[in-house]
């Protein structure tokens, strides 16, 4: 199939007409239904569609671009901004939401407060534990010494804890 101007430029207009329309509604978290996958979707065909217009427009681009000094100055700060996105600032000044205050303090605390916390007995919260194959030597470890600091062992020992039936966790 040639990439033609008949094909390629609607192309670029109608993905353009759903990223802009989809990206404004979720600009405002006014997004419903299908907007988020429709405007990620939609952007990789937009990319395609972008990519195709540009070669079957090359000529008058480079042109356009290489005679006007208001072109280039805006697609180098396109370039600045695309650069600067990926940066995300120092650390503390990362606010942290109050779910993962709640959880790492779950993490870092000796099993008894975690006991006293979810409303437990410590031998429920060791059997538990110990039921889904973790190696509780004292009461007084926490869930992160416990999974030697492994992410995905802390969630599982967290939705052990929280479960009802700790037997039906995977």
């Amino acid at each position: 199939m040639k990439i033609s101007k008949e094909w390629a430029t609607p192309l670029t207009a109608g993905a353009f007409i759903v990223m802009s329309v989809t990206g404004l509604l979720m600009f405002f978290d006014a997004e419903t239904g299908f907007n988020k996958p429709a405007h990620e979707w939609v952007g990789l065909i937009m990319v395609t569609a972008v990519i195709f217009h540009t070669v079957v427009n090359w000529k008058s681009l480079k042109n356009h671009f290489m005679n006007n000094k208001i072109g280039r100055t805006l697609i180098i700060i396109g370039a600045v901004f695309t650069i600067l996105s990926f940066y995300s600032g120092p650390k503390e000044n990362k606010k942290v939401g109050p779910n993962q205050l709640v959880m790492e303090q779950m993490l870092k605390a000796p099993l008894t407060r975690v006991s006293l916390f979810i409303d437990e007995p410590i031998d429920t919260v060791v059997s538990k534990l110990k039921t889904q194959g973790f190696n509780i030597t004292d009461v007084n470890q926490s869930l992160k010494q416990i999974t030697n600091e492994n992410r995905e062992l802390q969630f599982k020992a967290l939705r052990v804890l929280f479960e009802k039936n700790a037997s039906s966790v995977n």
